[in-house]
């Protein structure tokens, strides 16, 4: 049985086009024969509930005019080739059967998680990809590139603390993609996010779902393999960040790359999403710059909100409190009145 959907989509701009040179006659014809079509139970096709084509007398009664009218109108919609009919002389909406089939692929694919062209237009190699984000849930998916799918997702759910665990390539991603979900499914939040308890996300992180005697033993802090490098075509640093990043939540004690360490706090403080590798290189680097200059993350809370208390209408930017930073040490002296009038800043935030 057809869905019921209560509104139907039309198409402004093609609805005139093709109506251009039919009279209103024919136009409010065929906006009925379009609702009938919609509410077929083949969508698309003009057809009754129980499957059978209309006869003249039906088409003329349910579209206020005689059955010779509703031959004419019909003759005139077809021979202008605005509706089409098939061998069987029943008449359908080539758009709406066009767009009937894509929303029950799509339907389909959306129950299970996945994208309607896995396994059909990604069967080719690439890379199977885990990324996470900071509510714990973890991403299964597949791409060529998958830093620059990366950046794509941190842009559309405007999150910038999605980052990639680890990836490996395989010689079919699609297939292998829908594999894992299917696997998977009991853990799956939405589309192709998942909640892993650590025993899975472990097995996972190794890339081999199996799972091997040798990989046991490895360090779960380490770098990913060395052809990741050649794989992301990134600094090696950036590779090392991330699966430093991921790790951290699940393994706390030891020691804390300083980029890791301050990554989510300046995106969080300054309010930053990177988007571009070069936005990447760059947040890393003034990570870095924070660590030198002897912060923590509590340090450097601090010391923002003393800057913004100190120059209020001066770039909030972490570039900016790096240049400031000894000036910052302690909250800025309470403004001087002069009359019972706060007194004109005259200090100014450096920049260079």
């Amino acid at each position: 049985m057809v869905d019921k959907l209560p509104a139907l989509h039309l198409y402004v701009q093609d609805y005139l086009a093709d109506t251009r040179s039919l009279s209103n006659e024919v136009k409010g014809f065929y906006m009925d024969l379009l609702c009938y079509m919609h509410k077929s139970s083949r969508r698309g096709f003009l057809l009754q509930p129980n499957g059978n084509p209309y006869s003249r007398e039906q088409l003329g009664k349910m579209t206020g005019c005689s059955p010779d009218e509703a031959s004419r109108l019909l003759l005139d919609l077809l021979s202008s080739e605005v509706i089409s009919a098939t061998p069987k002389a029943i008449p359908y909406s080539r758009r709406m059967v066009r767009d009937e089939k894509k929303r029950v692929e799509f339907q389909k694919a959306g129950r299970k998680g996945g994208n309607p062209d896995l396994g059909v237009n990604y069967n080719f190699p690439g890379h199977i990809y885990l990324m996470s984000r900071s509510n714990g849930e973890t991403k299964i998916g597949c791409s060529v590139n998958p830093q620059k799918r990366m950046y794509k997702i941190r842009q559309a759910l405007q999150d910038s603390s999605v980052s990639i665990l680890h990836s490996w390539p395989v010689s079919d991603m699609g297939k292998e993609e829908e594999k894992l979900h299917s696997e998977y499914s009991p853990y799956r939040v939405s589309g192709e996010w998942f909640k892993f308890s650590e025993e899975i996300l472990k097995i996972l992180l190794k890339g081999n779902l199996k799972g091997s005697p040798e990989d046991e033993n490895k360090d779960l802090r380490s770098s990913p393999p060395e052809d990741n490098s050649a794989l992301y075509q990134l600094p090696v640093r950036s590779q090392e960040s991330t699966a430093l990043a991921a790790q951290a939540k699940h393994n706390p004690p030891g020691p804390i790359s300083p980029k890791v360490e301050f990554w989510e706090p300046v995106c969080r403080i300054f309010g930053l999403i990177p988007r571009t590798q070069e936005d990447d290189n760059r947040l890393w680097q003034q990570c870095q710059d924070f660590r030198l200059k002897g912060a923590t993350v509590a340090d450097l809370e601090r010391r923002a909100g003393f800057y913004r208390q100190r120059f209020p209408n001066v770039a909030f930017t972490p570039k900016a409190v790096l240049a400031n930073w000894n000036l910052l040490n302690e909250p800025p002296p309470p403004p001087k009145t002069f009359n019972g009038r706060p007194e004109p800043k005259k200090s100014k935030a450096l920049h260079d």
